[in-house]
């Protein structure tokens, strides 16, 4: 949260110190701003801070959202503001739904709210076919995620493919998103600096600069002699003038700065492949371990040879057939065999 906004605001130096131990500190510490009246706060939001300043001072204040409490959270915390990271906790659990459901998570788990951490993952536990959806879904961190689709202690008859899909629709967003974001960088780059994207000479699009800008040169030089003789004719006067540039060294010069800035820009378009294909392996890495803590033993026959076998994708994470095997073998001696314990069922709560 940036903002280069400024504020000024008026307040009492003991409400201040009671409200806050950062501020406290800051007027008993024998710094310039303790005995000084001035205390200037960088880095955050004055429109946030007020609100902060405000309710430290009894008033009521208006959260619009879950984005505005964490907001909030993040200066209160920096500047050990208690009180008002309590309330808005409180808010944020009013405000839990699907979709902010991993952010107010992440939130509770950040700034040590145990309270607000319980409520979401009983909501997690009590709605996970919801969650699984944009736009919180994708947006998740993979920490987060992760905790999301391993969860236990599930009420009911449980339906694993939701956790499945759930993987599987993760992976699909995230690549499309990366492959969106370099077709757009793509199209930002000029047509005169395609010459130097990948698989295209650089080199060759310079001479072809040069060529065209001798023949422009040539048509530049004759257009200049004949004005030249034309003048000869009508006065006896010559003026010495400075010696015309030459023409191929500018060209030269010209293609030279040309096939540079293509260099630079096809380098950095390289660059965001690089950073794209990296994205891309992460993702497939994060893929993969979700895959690996799939309950397939809770998935029927059917889906298993039909859907889960046929995914290639799927089929080729390392280990995945000896799980696949696994739940085959719990089917066929009719869920009796005991499986291993990360891949019991979800609706035994979890030691």
């Amino acid at each position: 949260m940036k903002s280069n906004k400024k504020s000024t605001l008026h307040g009492h130096k003991f409400i201040l110190a009671a409200a806050s131990p950062w501020f406290r500190d800051t007027f008993l510490s024998g710094i310039k701003e303790s005995t000084e009246n001035e205390v200037k706060i960088r880095g955050v939001d004055p429109n946030i801070f007020k609100l902060i300043f405000d309710f430290s001072y009894g008033k009521d204040i208006y959260i619009k959202d879950s984005t505005h409490s964490v907001n909030i959270l993040k200066v209160a915390d920096r500047l050990q503001f208690e009180d008002i990271k309590v309330y808005t906790f409180s808010c944020l659990r009013g405000q839990l739904d699907e979709s902010n459901i991993f952010d107010i998570w992440q939130a509770s788990d950040l700034y040590s709210c145990g309270e607000t951490r319980i409520s979401c993952e009983e909501f997690l536990k009590d709605c996970y076919a919801d969650i699984f959806e944009p736009p919180g879904w994708p947006a998740a961190s993979n920490d987060y995620a992760l905790k999301a689709i391993t969860v236990d202690g599930l009420k009911g008859r449980i339906d694993e493919r939701i956790f499945y899909k759930a993987a599987l629709a993760r992976r699909d967003i995230s690549v499309q998103k990366m492959i969106n974001l370099l077709k757009t960088k793509e199209k930002k780059c000029k047509k005169k600096v395609a010459k130097a994207l990948p698989g295209t000479s650089t080199l060759e699009g310079a001479k072809n600069t040069k060529e065209k800008g001798r023949k422009k040169n040539e048509y530049k030089a004759e257009t200049a002699t004949a004005t030249e003789t034309e003048t000869e004719t009508e006065t006896e006067t010559e003026t010495e003038t400075e010696p015309e540039p030459d023409t191929d060294t500018e060209t030269e010069i010209e293609a030279e700065i040309e096939a540079e800035a293509g260099s630079l820009e096809g380098l950095e378009y390289i660059r965001w492949e690089e950073y794209v294909k990296k994205k891309l392996d992460d993702i497939h890495k994060h893929f993969e371990v979700m895959i690996s803590t799939i309950r397939f033993h809770q998935m029927d026959i059917k889906y298993l040879a039909d859907t889960v076998e046929k995914d290639d994708d799927v089929m080729q994470i390392p280990g995945i057939k000896d799980i696949i095997f696994e739940a085959y073998r719990h089917k066929a001696f009719l869920g009796k065999r005991q499986v291993s314990k990360k891949y019991q069922s979800r609706s035994i709560k979890s030691n």
